[in-house]
Formats: structure tokens, sequence, C-alpha cells
């Protein structure tokens, strides 16, 4: 039995993003409730968008193919970098997921076109959680006129290191 490397890599790189969500929410001793909302949000995302293009053939209609694992990278390392605290391990995961799009081109699971639509359409249901959530934010804590907003009571001027 032959194992090819990169398609290995390929195929455990969504476990390891979902075991760093695990880690993070499990380390997390006041936000689990916040944490877990939020990637339960996005992943909401990324399969009621697979839903709605197995419905409306909306990808093909372009003649591309919707990515769910494109999707689940682009969330999962968002929401990573979006709770991790030192700086250089964002910068990790964002080069690790340019390296996994660039592994999926080159294994043929899908074309750069492919992963640009769809982490397209997921950057925009990323967006629109962000911005839902830091309204609500303001509504909750009646700051209503604050055009600093501090999106899960975190300081915009604070630096996370």
């Amino acid at each position: 039995m032959e194992y090819d490397i990169p398609a290995i890599v390929a195929d455990v790189y969504s476990p390891i993003l979902l075991i760093a969500i695990a880690a993070i929410i499990r380390n997390s001793p006041t936000e689990k409730r916040r944490l877990l909302s939020a990637i339960v949000t996005y992943m909401a995302g990324v399969f009621g968008l697979m839903f709605i293009d197995k419905i409306a053939s909306l990808w093909p209609r372009f003649g591309l193919d919707y990515s769910t694992h494109t999707a689940l990278a682009v969330v999962c390392v968002w929401w990573i970098c979006k709770n991790l605290k030192v700086s250089l391990w964002r910068v990790f995961w964002a080069a690790s997921l340019a390296v996994y799009f660039a592994l999926m081109v080159h294994l043929r699971y899908h074309t750069a076109a492919d992963i640009l639509a769809t982490m397209s359409a997921i950057t925009m249901w990323i967006a629109f959680y962000e911005i839902l959530s830091a309204t609500v934010w303001k509504l909750k804590t009646g700051n209503l006129n604050s055009s600093q907003t501090q999106v899960y009571g975190r300081d915009p001027h604070q630096d996370h290191q």
C-alpha cells in the first residue's frame, strides 16, 4: 500500500483545526459558551452554503465547485486567530491555511477559482456574524454611540500577545 504524503496532510488538516479549537475552548475558563456559540454559528454558514449550493447549483452555474473543506478551513482559522493571544501563532495558522489551499490545488481536489469563490462566500458569512455580534454587544451594553466596538468585551487598543 502506497501512501501519498501530501494527500495525508490534506486529510488531517481539518481534524487538526478542530482539535486546536477544542483546546482553546477547554483552556478558556470563562468564555466557553461564547467561543462555542461563535464556532457553531460559523459552521452553520459552512454547511448552510453547501446546502444552498446543492439546491440552487450556484457554483456549477459558473463552472465551479463549492469547497466545503475550504469553507471549513477558513472559518476554523479565522476563529482560531481571533481567539489566540499570541500573534506568532496567528501567523502560523494563517500560513497553514495558504499551504492547505496550495495543497488542494496541487492534488487537484479543487481549482484556485473554486477556493477563491468559496472563500469569498464564507467570508461574507463571517462578516455578517461579526457585524451582528458587535451590534448585539452594543445593544446589551447600551454603548450605541461608540465607533470603537469591543467585540466580546475586548479592548480594541489592547495588545493581545
